[in-house]
């Protein structure tokens, strides 16, 4: 079985082609590594970054809204890049928009893959036109993340929404690893059963143990241009006040724009991880900080959490509060009681375990694969 893996989002696809190969199944790779954090792949869709303001603005007002973004890049290496899309057993999708181009020219590419390969499956990793609405219609976010939304579906209403529902047309099945994202494309039809992200076993750690007087060490990534999305910016405030009250007792690490795995190597050494606020669920980002024995602030909301099959009710991590007082509370108590910090970096990683391992994940996968025809 031959498998084409196109796009990547926070090494989700990476995981699951470990998973893959332990289990003998071939696997391509073919991204532009997740921009910034350099997620190695297979074949390297080399995406330079705008060299001046006016090209940027150019690029995000112009050429996104005519669905021909980066079309000179495309055109280059459009030769070379079809003779690797052609003859697999089953081709997966990121994202309706896997590859660093406009809508129009992911559509062609699309268009080629049904043409060429057997089966079409999308994955539903990061906020796309469908998501988004879903999280605007469904979700009682701050205002100025249901605002971000808004803008972001009326940009995306013609391009966005038109590539998408093309996808979904052409797909045999959509695979989701999150409550959420599954909710998103349920009116399809065509949603599988839920597919958690994969963890390759190498990053499952040791649960930690706390010192006397050793700091409790918090770790923020926050997302450049992302905050009202993650809500970056409430965590760095409450996280400050935190600091103020406890002093030398506590460590504060904001880490943004690095590479995926110097960021792994730079949160080893934390105990309280931050992965996101609005959110029901955890990211990549927060199950990596789980496999490492991290405490992590997430969605971990109970509809998300009963899609796993081996979760018993065990505290994994902390449901990130969006009432300032309540989350500052929730850290607070979290350094006032080291033990139970400890209880949860053991369940953490015993729940990546049981539900993430890359070669379980990687036969689910295989399953859906094989069944829908």
């Amino acid at each position: 079985m031959k498998i084409l893996f196109l796009g990547e989002y926070s090494g989700a696809f990476l995981e699951i082609c470990k998973g893959l190969n332990k289990l003998d199944v071939e696997t391509y790779r073919i991204s532009d590594g997740d921009s910034y954090k350099h997620i190695p792949t297979d074949y390297l869709i080399k995406v330079k970054p705008f060299s001046n303001r006016y090209a940027s603005i150019l690029h995000y007002k112009v050429w996104n809204r005519l669905g021909i973004s980066r079309l000179f890049l495309f055109l280059k290496i459009w030769k070379s890049l079809k003779m690797k899309l052609v003859g697999y057993d089953v081709v997966m999708l990121n994202n309706p928009r896997f590859f660093p181009f406009g809508d129009l020219i992911n559509r062609y590419i699309v268009s080629y893959l049904v043409k060429h390969n057997k089966k079409i499956f999308m994955a539903v990793l990061g906020d796309d036109y469908y998501v988004d609405r879903w999280y605007f219609a469904n979700d009682n976010k701050s205002l100025m993340y249901k605002m971000h939304k808004r803008d972001k579906i009326i940009f995306e209403l013609f391009f966005g929404k038109y590539l998408t529902d093309y996808i979904v047309k052409k797909t045999t099945a959509i695979i989701a690893p999150t409550w959420v994202y599954k909710s998103a494309y349920e009116w399809t039809g065509k949603t599988s059963k839920l597919i958690p992200f994969a963890c390759d076993e190498s990053r499952i750690g040791i649960p930690f143990c706390i010192k006397e007087g050793e700091p409790i060490k918090i770790f923020h990534g926050w997302q450049k241009g992302k905050e009202y999305r993650k809500g970056n910016d409430v965590f760095d405030r409450v996280i400050k006040k935190v600091v103020l009250k406890y002093g030398n007792k506590v460590e504060y690490q904001i880490v943004q724009g690095v590479p995926f795995e110097e960021y792994q190597k730079m949160y080893s050494e934390c105990h309280i991880y931050i992965d996101q606020l609005y959110a029901h669920d955890k990211a990549t980002s927060g199950m990596y900080g789980m496999a490492a024995g991290k405490i992590v602030f997430a969605g971990f909301e109970e509809e998300s959490l009963q899609e796993y099959p081996h979760y018993k009710g065990e505290e994994i991590g902390i449901p990130s509060s969006m009432d300032e007082d309540i989350l500052y509370k929730q850290f607070c108590d979290l350094i006032d009681d080291p033990r139970r910090m400890e209880r949860i970096s053991k369940n953490a990683i015993e729940f990546v375990m049981a539900n993430h391992a890359s070669r379980k994940v990687a036969q689910m996968y295989l399953d859906v694969w094989n069944s829908v025809q």
